[in-house]
């Protein structure tokens, strides 16, 4: 079950022993398709044939009575840095306000890594578009899926859900939100299909490693505040 507390200091880890597994072990597999994907796309200008094919099925008309165009506009906003943050932070409260506090922790932590590390491979990788603004992997996609992941972590806890349920849904989400911010982007002109799925690549790498770093060092402090404390 993900009600599982930690050992160290009863509290419920950021991420729950049940399933480590599956997340580490979808972890490792996007890490490794986000690093292929660098190395192939790698200095490139241009999208790839896959990448024209989608923009070419998802285009849509750039108008102001386009209601779908106004829907990818708006989904696209909501990753944005301000919209983002105050997102995260409201996140990161209600973790705060069920009890859990490692994940709200996470709720900072996951997507602020996912960023951090979108953009230095932005620079290493050096794939460009529309007249040189730095573009794989997607920031935007990155951040939906890592905040979407975290959501599901906290709703598995809240609702008490069996390990690999929980395991699915979180991985679920991400997923869901991934293609939702790929969509609105791909569909708006602004990254090509292979940005997006290379920033949900690194969200599913980055959040499990996250929330296993946070349950490592509240084990840490916890156990050393124990030491301290008088018997």
């Amino acid at each position: 079950m993900c009600t599982v507390t930690s050992r160290a200091d009863r509290v419920q880890p950021a991420l729950p022993r049940g399933i480590r597994a599956p997340l580490a072990a979808a972890g490792v597999l996007g890490a490794v398709v986000a690093v292929m994907l660098s190395v192939v796309f790698a200095g490139q200008a241009t999208g790839s044939g896959v990448d024209s094919s989608v923009a070419a099925a998802l285009e849509l008309r750039k108008t102001s009575s386009s209601l779908p165009y106004t829907v990818s506009w708006v989904v696209q906003t909501l990753a944005d840095p301000i919209p983002a943050a105050v997102s995260v932070l409201i996140l990161a409260g209600a973790c705060l306000r069920c009890g859990q506090r490692r994940l709200a922790v996470l709720a900072v932590a996951g997507p602020a890594a996912a960023d951090m590390i979108v953009i230095l491979v932005k620079g290493i990788v050096g794939r460009t578009i529309h007249h040189g603004n730095l573009t794989f992997p997607s920031t935007h996609t990155a951040h939906s899926a890592a905040f979407a992941m975290v959501t599901a972590l906290l709703a598995a806890v809240l609702l008490s859900v069996e390990a690999r349920a929980a395991a699915a849904l979180v991985l679920g989400a991400a997923t869901v939100s991934a293609l939702v911010m790929g969509w609105a982007l791909v569909a708006g002109n602004v990254h090509y299909a292979t940005d997006t799925l290379a920033g949900f690549c690194v969200a599913i790498a980055v959040v499990p490693a996250a929330a296993w770093c946070t349950d490592l060092v509240g084990d840490r402090v916890s156990a050393a505040r124990r030491v301290g404390t008088p018997a």
